[in-house]
């Protein structure tokens, strides 16, 4: 995930130009752009497509790609990022999702659950979690019900 320019969180992504070949060329474009040069050998296939939310207010169809990566080449694209010459005008930098909870129950991903995300960008990241099984359903479940009781927990610690 990344942090935007606007001060939320969201996924690397845009629209497609005529440019653009397939969805595939799209999002590589759109990923070089924000998070840096890829790698050659980094591209997007349609065996990386998730899912797509349909956001017709403002006829857009937003397609989800989901790609899986060794942990050597989660840090090439972070370092990528830090090493890109820009202003910060779009993408301020990437962000790592916390996938536990901390031993008070509201750290970890149910605290990460409570930030400004654009759009769609949370209901994105849990449905990929979900669908690519990176924690069980229950734990998923879980951390979704205690970032919804983050704000009950503090008040009943602090008495109020």
């Amino acid at each position: 995930m990344e942090m935007r320019f606007d001060g939320r969180i969201g996924f690397p992504g845009g629209y497609v130009d005529d440019s653009d070949s397939s969805f595939e060329d799209a999002l590589l474009r759109e990923f070089n752009e924000e998070l840096g040069e890829l790698p050659k050998m980094f591209r997007f296939l349609p065996d990386d497509y998730l899912f797509c939310h349909m956001f017709n207010e403002k006829k857009l169809c937003l397609h989800f790609y989901c790609k899986q990566v060794t942990f050597q080449e989660f840090l090439e694209i972070e370092k990528r990022n830090m090493e890109q010459e820009y202003g910060g005008y779009e993408v301020l930098g990437t962000l790592r999702v916390p996938l536990y909870i901390m031993y008070d129950r509201r750290g970890g991903l149910p605290a990460f659950l409570r930030n400004n995300f654009i759009g769609n960008s949370k209901e994105q990241l849990i449905e990929a979690i979900r669908l690519k099984e990176l924690v069980s359903l229950n734990f998923l479940n879980e951390c979704v019900n205690l970032s919804n009781e983050i704000d009950k927990l503090s008040s009943e610690s602090r008495g109020i």
